[in-house]
């Protein structure tokens, strides 16, 4: 857990690579992402979409 946000939980993943290719960095890093996506799928993770709601008041 990096920090609390004001409608979040901010995470940190940190990726050690010991290739200098940045295209397998990102291919891995895609890799990791996508793992933890169908893991949050797997176990019915839900995620909040944080919504503001403005009321105005009519002008007489």
């Amino acid at each position: 857990l990096k920090s609390f946000g004001s409608y979040s939980l901010d995470f940190e993943v940190v990726y050690f690579m010991l290739t200098p290719d940045y295209l397998t960095y990102m291919d891995t890093q895609q890799a990791i992402n996508q793992a933890l996506f169908d893991t949050f799928l797997e176990n019915k993770v839900e995620f909040a979409y944080p919504t503001q709601v403005e009321y105005h008041k009519k002008a007489s």
